[in-house]
Parts: C-alpha cells; structure tokens; sequence
C-alpha cells in the first residue's frame, strides 16, 4: 500500500476521533489514535486501489451554522482546522486544490494559539446558512494587527477576498474601523461555504475568531470600547492626580509614579489597538516597533519609582545596584532592537517583566522589613503586576492554556491595581515625610532655642571677657601714663634736691620747686589709684575753685630747672582766672606739653599762657622750634607715634606724651588742636569749660 495514503488514513483516523472524541485526549492517548488510525487504513484498503480525490481527502467536520446572531470563541474554534505551512510555499490555488485538506488538524486549545511562530497558519471553518433568507455577518479575529494576514470566503463558484493587511498597510485600509481586525460577508440561504485565514505575525500567534451579526457587533464593539475607556479613564485621573501632588509637595516620587502611569495607559492603549486607530493610524510600521521601547519604558520607569520610593540610593546599596542594572539592561534590549530579530528580542521583553516585576516585589518585601507597614501599599501593587506578568508569560512560554481575552483583562486589572496602590504608597510615604518633617521642625525648634541661651551666655562670657581685657588694658594704660608723668616731676625733683644739697644757704624757690613737683606726683597716683580701685570721682562742681596760677607755678616749678639747663627760655603770662574741678588733668596735659617742646622742638623760647574764652579757659603751649610736618599731626595723636626726629633725639621715648594729652581733654571734654608749620615752630591748646561757680569767682576776680 502506498505510504503517503496511509499517512493521510491516519490523519483522518486522528480528526474522526477528535470528531466525537476531545481533542485534548487525542493528545493525551497516543496509542488509542494508532489502534483507530489502523483500523481506518485496513478498512480504505479494502473499498479503494487508487488514490483519494480532493473531495475525499476534506474533512468532514461539522459546519459552523449561522442560524444565531453570535457565535463566540469557544463555539468557532470547535470548528477550526489549521496547518502550519513552515515552508512558507502554500499558495491559495494550492490549498483548494485539496492538497492542504488531508493536512489540518483541529485547533486543541480554546482558542487558535501556537506559541511563537514565524511561519504561515492557515485555518479554516467550515459555515452554512440554514436559514432561508440571507445570513449577514462579522468576522472578528481579535487581534489588533498582525505581520500578514488574507481572509477568503471559499464559496463552491470561487473564492471572495473579504480581508488583506500587510505590515505597511494603513488603518484606513480596513474593512470595517475597528480597533481589532474585523471584516463582513452574506451568505446566501442555504449556502454553505469555508473561511481560509492565513496570516502570520512577529510575535505570539493567538487569533480568536467570533462571527457576529450587525447589531450584535456594534452592541459588542460599543460594550467593549465602553469597558476599555473606562480603564484609561481610571488612569487618566491617577495620572492628573500626580501631576497635581508633585505641584503641591513638589516631591520627586510623584513625577516618577506620573511618568509611571502615563506609560502604563499608553502600553495597554496600544496593545488595545486604539493607538494604530486614533495615534498613528497612517505608520503601521510603529505597531511592530513600539511595543518593544514602551515595555522597556514601563521597567525603566518602574524601577526608577521603585529606588525613590525605597530610597535604595541611600538606606540599601547592593538592591540599588540591581535597579540600576535592570534600568541598562532594558536600555540595552531597546539598542539591541534596532539590529536584531524583533521577534527574539519580544521573546525575552516576555520573560524580563515577569523577572523584573519579581525584583521589584523583593525591593519591596525588603523594605517591609525595614520600613514596617509603610510600604504594605507598595509590596501589594507589585503582587498584582506579578500575578499578571505570570499570567502573560504562561501565556506565551508554558503549554497551558490561557485565552488573549484573560491575559488582557489580567494586565488591565493588575495596572489599575497597581496604580492605585502606587498612589496610596505615595501619599503614605508624603504623610510619613510630614511627620518626620513636623517632629525634626520641633527638635529643630528645641534645637534653636538651646542655641540661643547658649549663644546668649557666650555672648555674656565674651561681653565681660571683653570688659576684663578693656580693664586690663586701661590699667595698663593708665600704669603707663603715671610713669610717663611721674618721669618729669622727678627729674625736677631731683635737681632741685641736688640743687639744696649743693647750696649752703636756705633757698625758697628750691623747696617750692620741691612742693610742687611732691604735690603733682602725690596727685597723680591718688588720682589712678582711685580709678583703679573704683573709687568714685568727686563732683567737679562741688570742689572749691582754685586760681589757675597756682596750676601755673606748678609747671613753673617743675620745668624751670629743664628749661635753664639746656638754655631754653620759658616763659608763662601770670593768670587770674579761678578754675573748679581736678586741676590735676590739666597739670598733666601742660607738663606733657612742655615735656615734649623742651625735648623734641629744638625752640629757644617756650610761652604758656591762659586766657579766657566763652564758655571756657584756653591754654596755650608755643614753641619756636622747627615745626610738625601737617601731614603727621594727627598721627603723632595716637599712642606710640613717634616722629623720626623724635627717635633720634631721644630713643629711649614712649611716643605717649600727646596720646595722653589727646585723651585726658576727651576727658575733660576738650580736643587738642595742634597747629605747625615747618621751621616757624607748633602751638598746641586745649579749652577747659567753666562751671558756674567758677565763673563768678572769675568775675569777682576780675573786678
């Protein structure tokens, strides 16, 4: 017997028992479909010597009748036969030829479902009309596009093309506008007749088949339009919700959950087919390019949601790693896209989600553990994305069936879920972000004010530290102007001595010479001793008004013996002003003077004198000697300037003397004014105001 007719006896035997048998146990018992398979070749060797014809060799399953308005996936596919060309060589000439008929099998699964597949599927289902007007009908195959896809309506006068995409074809070459492939027919009364599909695809080959009547279409078209936009709406409001938390809180989570969810709504949006139809319905070629990058978007965006929410960068180091190898890699898979098989590269987008969703479940399952119920949200949105990613990879990896209808409906409930368990994550870990910023706000607060009574006792520590130096400092000071002051009373003083010891009469200028200069001395240290003890000064006004000659004769008598010895002539105009006060200042402010013209002027002539001045007694101290140069007077003010002839006169000099003339009329709230010219000598003076007493006793003087 000849082999190819008892390969085609087998087949037969094989499509009988699944007539009556179930096409799933055909697979299961292998050996009962031998044991029927040879029954049926001894029974055609017996009736026939030559081979079958084409009529013989069909099939004869049971047509699919169009008697009801609808007839559903699970009603067509029980109808389906298929052939998987894998030479790619079947021309339809061919195949009703009756070649092809001896060669289908019945689809065994709930749904025509082949995996990943390149080559050409053909099916066919059987339709008859047994009614006795005309059948009008809807042929859907839900699937939104394929690489190629010809639907014939094979009549017994010939074939009707009812439907021809290709991968460039342009959504407005359809048929019917419909976000899934759809296309009609007629069937005449009593007609029967089979529809041939052949298509092919760059991804999984799922193609269920409904036949539906006008209405029944538009009511299910509507229905399932209704359903899906219902979806985007759901997304639509979490999308404007983020966008609207991130411009309030202008917390980053926000951004990246928005760009999360816009991508999420724009994926499903375009496996719905509604992006082909109202997006880019005149580039059909995006339909086989862009699910690629836009899965790759949604892990890419997950992930970067996943490591801000988590805060990985900073509390978990090794799974931020992760998250950023994930990130390239799916980067990697986009590049990888634009030189590699499109269809390998869907292959592992299948099993990459799946894996990646599992990587962010662990993140948050980790973060559980160290957070608390915090990221309870989080942990729960990603057990939806798994669930579905595990139903989609069943789908398209695993023998188990699972209907395009389910896998869809599962992605669109676990996005939804996700989503919404996102925005609660996000608004937990916001309202976590307030607390933690309300009770650092109070710690800040009790912060502050910690810092500010200590900052308030440095201050008072520094304010008396500051005092205590000031102190020192004036006591210094001020231990310094009494030896400076003290240096010329007892250089007079001991001239004079030496001048007693040297004469042997009694000689009264000598002691007053003497007096005076004792009496300045002991008026000057009781004076700094008070001060430095902090006595309290006396009232100037309550102190009795003495002449101001007696403060003259003073300096007379201190400097007279100086002046002489280096041949300078001093000279003080008699005074009958009265003065109140300390005149003890006012001694020390001439004495310095005077000290600094006998020492440092080079003058022959020294003049002081005193005159009355409105509101104040004026002295004057004035030299011949050869001037200050104008640009260093008010530098020669100040505590240890010296000028450079200074220096060489007498270098054993402090430079204090007018530094304490310039204070002690600050003191007494005076100013010293110095006026100098270079070779025609200086004149210094300084006004002391007269208090009211002394003014009369002036006056009375005066008359």
């Amino acid at each position: 017997m000849d082999k190819q007719w008892l390969e085609i006896c087998e087949k037969v035997a094989a499509r009988g028992y699944a007539r009556f048998g179930d096409a799933c146990a055909l697979q299961r018992h292998q050996a009962s479909s031998r044991f029927l398979s040879l029954i049926f070749t001894l029974l055609a060797s017996l009736t026939m010597a030559s081979p079958v014809s084409a009529e013989a060799g069909k099939p004869q399953l049971p047509s699919l009748l169009l008697s009801e308005a609808t007839a559903d996936v699970a009603t067509t596919t029980q109808k389906l036969t298929y052939f998987i060309d894998r030479d790619d060589r079947l021309t339809p000439s061919e195949v009703w030829s009756g070649a092809l008929y001896a060669e289908m099998q019945p689809v065994s699964k709930s749904e025509p479902n082949f995996g990943f597949q390149k080559h050409s599927i053909w099916l066919r289902l059987p339709i008859a009309n047994d009614s006795s007007s005309e059948a009008e009908r809807v042929l859907l195959m839900k699937t939104n596009y394929v690489s190629e896809i010809d639907v014939w309506l094979k009549r017994q006068d010939g074939p009707e093309r009812l439907l021809s995409q290709r991968r460039g074809s342009p959504f407005s070459s359809r048929p019917i506008a419909f976000h899934q492939l759809a296309t009609s027919f007629t069937l005449q009364p009593e007609e029967q007749s089979d529809i041939w599909i052949r298509y092919r695809t760059d991804g999984l080959t799922s193609m269920p088949v409904e036949i539906h009547s006008d209405l029944g279409f538009a009511t299910r078209a509507a229905g399932e339009m209704a359903s899906n936009f219902a979806f985007y709406g759901v997304m639509l409001m979490l999308l404007l919700a983020s966008i609207c938390a991130f411009a309030i809180t202008r917390a980053a989570i926000f951004l990246w959950y928005g760009a999360y969810a816009a991508f999420v709504t724009t994926y499903i949006f375009h496996r719905d087919g509604y992006a082909f139809q109202f997006i880019w319905p005149e580039y059909p070629a995006l339909n086989s390019v862009v699910s690629i990058p836009l899965s790759a978007a949604l892990v890419i965006l997950a992930a970067q949601f996943t490591r801000v929410f988590l805060a990985t960068v900073d509390t978990m180091r090794i799974l931020d790693k992760v998250l950023l190898t994930v990130i390239a890699l799916h980067i990697l898979a986009v590049a990888s896209s634009l030189l590699l098989d499109l269809e390998l590269i869907r292959q592992v987008m299948t099993l990459s989600i799946p894996v990646s969703a599992m990587i962010f479940l662990a993140s948050g399952l980790a973060a559980l553990r160290r957070k608390g119920m915090s990221a309870i949200a989080f942990v729960l949105g990603w057990f939806g994305i798994v669930a579905a990613s595990i139903v989609t990879f069943t789908a398209h990896w695993l023998d188990i069936e699972v209907t395009r209808a389910a896998t869809l409906d599962t992605i669109r409930a676990a996005m939804v879920f996700d989503a919404v368990m996102m925005g609660v994550a996000c608004v937990s870990v916001i309202v976590q972000w307030r607390r933690e910023r309300e009770s650092l706000m109070v710690e800040k607060l009790a912060s502050a004010e910690r810092n500010m009574q200590l900052r308030t006792r440095l201050e008072m520590i520094e304010q008396n530290n500051q005092m205590v130096e000031d102190m020192l400092d004036q006591s210094n000071r001020k231990v310094a102007d009494t030896t400076h002051d003290l240096r010329q009373p007892l250089f007079a003083l001991r001239a004079a001595i030496l001048n007693l010891s040297a004469r042997p009469g009694h000689n009264d200028s000598d002691l007053e010479s003497i007096e005076a200069s004792l009496g300045y001395m002991e008026k000057l240290v009781e004076q700094n001793l008070d001060q430095a003890t902090e006595a309290a000064p006396m009232d100037a006004s309550q102190e009795e008004p003495i002449p101001v000659q007696r403060v003259l004769d003073a300096v007379g008598a201190i400097f007279r013996e100086e002046a002489a010895a280096a041949d300078i002539e001093l000279r003080i105009i008699p005074s009958c002003q009265m003065i109140s006060g300390d005149t003890a200042e006012i001694l020390r402010m001439l004495s310095n003077l005077i000290s600094n013209a006998l020492a440092y002027s080079g003058a022959d002539k020294i003049l002081v004198a005193s005159r009355l001045r409105r509101g104040g007694l004026r002295f004057d101290v004035i030299d011949n000697g050869s001037g200050i140069a104008p640009a260093r007077i008010e530098q020669l003010k100040e505590r240890s300037a010296r000028d450079q002839s200074a220096e060489q006169i007498r270098p054993e000099g402090k430079g204090l003397g007018l530094s304490i003339v310039q204070e002690l009329a600050g003191k007494l709230g005076s100013q010293l004014e110095i006026v100098s010219r270079r070779g025609r000598g200086s004149r210094f003076t300084f006004v002391i105001k007269k208090s009211g007493n002394a003014a009369s006793a002036s006056s009375a003087t005066a008359s």
